[in-house]
């Protein structure tokens, strides 16, 4: 088998694997609309619209946006999504127990906009050129 070697993130001094893939950008679809929707509230932009529920677009024909704080909600679940997909690839937990949602995020120690920056960077690398080498067992 040939694995990839997965990037960790440190929460309340415990190392976790966190990994996006295929896998975790459906769930994030279905939760959020689309792929690019979760990105966009993960990085805190809102698009804005007029009455009519147009997007305002600049003279050059771009949206214009506002830039805000990230979502909460896409930043929670983009968390733990990643996390437990990291530890599926690794074959579980090191100590044999099921990691809960809530257990997760009452680990983390960082700033939310810090844990937004993380979540985005491994959303990132799923559109990224691979290397050749699977993150799961080829048969």
């Amino acid at each position: 088998m040939i694995f990839e070697e997965l990037k960790e993130i440190e929460l309340s001094g415990e190392k976790y694997p966190i990994k996006c893939d295929l896998l975790v950008l459906e769930q994030l679809q279905e939760e959020f609309g689309s792929v690019a929707d979760f990105e966009n509230k993960l990085l805190g932009i809102e698009y804005l619209k007029d009455a009519e529920g147009e997007y305002i677009r600049d003279k050059e024909g771009k949206r214009k946006a506002n830039i805000g704080i990230p979502d909460t909600k896409a930043i929670n679940k983009g968390l733990y999504l990643m996390v437990r997909e990291g530890l599926e690839i690794k074959g579980g937990a090191a100590d044999g127990k099921t990691l809960s949602r809530e257990g997760l995020l009452r680990k983390v120690d960082k700033s939310y906009t810090e844990i937004s920056k993380i979540v985005h960077e491994a959303f990132a690398e799923c559109f990224e050129g691979k290397n050749g080498k699977a993150t799961q067992g080829t048969n």
